[in-house]
């Protein structure tokens, strides 16, 4: 049994007891002060700086930090969540699948079921990236990545996502709204030309996207030919280095 002292009492508010100070100057670089802060009727005073040192402020930094941790709940994640950090960025995977796939090219629409690759899809800093992967096996650091092959995903793998909704934020909840920016809008052209590798082609335009897709729909393909599949040059660790 715990016993509450304070039952009856009213809740005392915290009251401010140090403040830190950043200066920037141009020859002196960035340094910081502590201070004491005091409350009088006036409300709070702070008082007369000293500096701090670049380890003190680490530490302060590291307490404040930690100290924020243990306050939050400790969540499972999904399986098919590769990391993750909360409200900055967030990294997933998306399995192989047969589903829709819209288009809108030339003010034509029009809807194919086709089989969708493994996505890898990252968010960060309010932007979504994709990327293709050649299996639904959980992905390493050292895991190649290709580029998709979809139409509207530019070279690095940034998502021209266009007038289509999205969320602000990278949170678990979030998956969803972000997937169905990419799988629910409505691709309108090629950001680059090295989204497939098609037999007697370098490159694929739009054009060629919709050929690809088109096929896939007649013969109800259910799954993306690996082959077609153009690399990245990179891994996904590098590529996490460079969406961040």
């Amino acid at each position: 049994m715990v016993v509450d002292t304070n039952l009856g009492r009213p809740e005392v508010p915290p009251k401010p007891t140090h403040a830190i100070v950043v200066f920037e100057g141009e020859h002196e670089g960035v340094f910081a002060t502590r201070h004491d802060v005091s409350v009088d009727d006036g409300g709070p005073v702070i008082g007369a700086g000293q500096p701090m040192t670049g380890r003190e402020v680490q530490q302060l930094y590291e307490d404040l930090l930690l100290k924020r941790r243990r306050s939050e709940p400790l969540d499972l994640l999904p399986p098919q969540v590769i990391a993750y950090l909360p409200g900055e960025a967030m990294v997933w995977v998306r399995k192989a699948s047969v589903g829709p796939m819209h288009f809108n090219v030339g003010g034509k629409r029009l809807k194919l079921a086709v089989p969708w690759p493994t996505l890898l899809f990252a968010v960060a800093g309010g932007k979504l990236y994709l990327a293709a992967l050649q299996s639904d096996r959980r992905p390493t650091r050292s895991t190649r990545l290709y580029h998709a092959p979809l139409m509207n995903v530019w070279e690095s793998g940034n998502v021209c996502l266009g007038t289509a909704a999205h969320p602000a934020e990278a949170t678990l909840e979030a998956r969803g709204g972000w997937k169905d920016a990419v799988t629910r809008s409505s691709f309108t052209h090629t950001a680059q030309p090295r989204t497939l590798r098609l037999p007697g082609k370098d490159q694929a335009a739009t054009a060629d996207q919709l050929k690809f897709w088109r096929a896939l729909h007649t013969r109800k393909a259910t799954r993306v030919p690996p082959e077609v599949l153009v690399p990245m040059g990179k891994t996904l660790g590098q590529a996490l280095e460079a969406w961040r």
